[in-house]
């Protein structure tokens, strides 16, 4: 089992470190996600109106799922990371700050 699902970095006009998961990036901030073998991922900001908002609501209005039932279902089916843990709690409180990884879309909470 995989206990960090998800790191955050921030690169500039770095050089490829393999070992480390560092790419050439310049100014990017990117995920590193090891289940999709390291590749890095842009990460997108999902501005709330107020806190907090409960997980499948957020993955139904991102778009990143076609209704509210298919974003429950993906998360209690384990596919939707929480701040690097696996989150099955479908109405799971989202605030500011929270980092939630969905297949290839890294979101980033900001009020």
């Amino acid at each position: 089992m995989l206990t960090t699902i998800i790191r955050i970095v921030v690169v500039a006009n770095s050089s490829l470190i393999r070992g480390g998961q560092v790419y050439i990036l310049t100014a990017l901030q990117v995920a590193i996600n090891p289940i999709t073998q390291g590749m890095p991922m842009a990460v997108r900001d999902v501005q709330i109106e107020r806190e907090p908002v409960e997980l499948y609501k957020i993955l139904k209005f991102e778009n990143l799922v076609m209704s509210g039932g298919e974003a429950k279902h993906v998360i209690t089916q384990g596919m939707v990371t929480l701040n690097g843990q696996v989150e099955t709690r479908k109405r799971k409180k989202i605030f500011a700050g929270d980092v939630i990884l969905f297949g290839q879309e890294v979101l980033k909470i900001t009020l």
